[in-house]
């Protein structure tokens, strides 16, 4: 497959369609292409991605796991609880094999509505946007909870807010951080009580890696 360079994998990432009735209780908010991308190359220079196998936690409609194959993921297992998203990221997924066939194999992405706790399968690297918590508390940390059982590398979005707490309990773990990404996470006027067109979240994204124990 060729190589995509960032600006590219923005793009393509931009013509995916959203949730279509996202669901305030379990936070589902679209997570921005430019961010993606940004994410995925970072990931895909640190040698992360290409022919590794990717887990993608709350995958919603699919931005973050379709990502990763276009960037050269052996495999990509894509979890989501909500089968309007699950039906979302099939659509997402057609639409880039049958519009990029050059970088993307559909047979790659594998999409399961299934709970991340019933998925027990070890891969290379989890790749995901969890809920940041705000509608129930620690919610982020149970996906990094289940993500560092089953890959010794994670990528993970959280609340810049929260990355005092994040570094005290990633250190107790047999884990640690190697890079930090900050970002203004926009999240664009979808539920009915938001009252702006578009709000920015200050919003880090870790790399984190599974220590070598002696």
């Amino acid at each position: 497959m060729l190589q995509i360079s960032k600006k590219s994998l923005a793009i393509i990432l931009s013509r995916l369609k959203p949730f279509e009735n996202p669901k305030v209780k379990v936070e589902q908010y679209t997570t921005d292409p430019e961010i993606a991308a940004q994410v995925l190359v970072q990931a895909a220079m640190q040698g992360d991605i290409k022919n590794k196998e990717i887990a993608d936690f709350g995958a919603g409609s699919g931005i973050l796991a379709l990502g990763a194959a276009l960037m050269g993921a052996k495999k990509v297992f894509a979890l989501e609880s909500e089968s309007s998203a699950v039906a979302q990221s099939k659509i997402n997924r057609s639409f880039l094999a049958a519009n990029y066939p050059e970088v993307f194999s559909e047979s790659k992405v594998d999409m399961r509505e299934q709970n991340i706790m019933d998925f027990n399968q070890k891969v290379d690297c989890v790749i995901q946007n969890p809920p940041f918590g705000t509608k129930e508390v620690h919610q982020d940390i149970v996906f990094l909870d289940k993500a560092m059982k089953i890959a010794p590398i994670i990528y993970s979005f959280h609340k810049s807010s929260t990355i005092t707490y994040l570094e005290k309990y990633i250190n107790k773990k047999e884990f640690k951080i190697t890079h930090r990404m900050f970002f203004d996470f926009p999240i664009k006027k979808t539920m009915k009580f938001h009252q702006k067109p578009k709000k920015l979240i200050k919003v880090v994204v870790l790399r984190i890696e599974k220590r070598e124990l002696f």
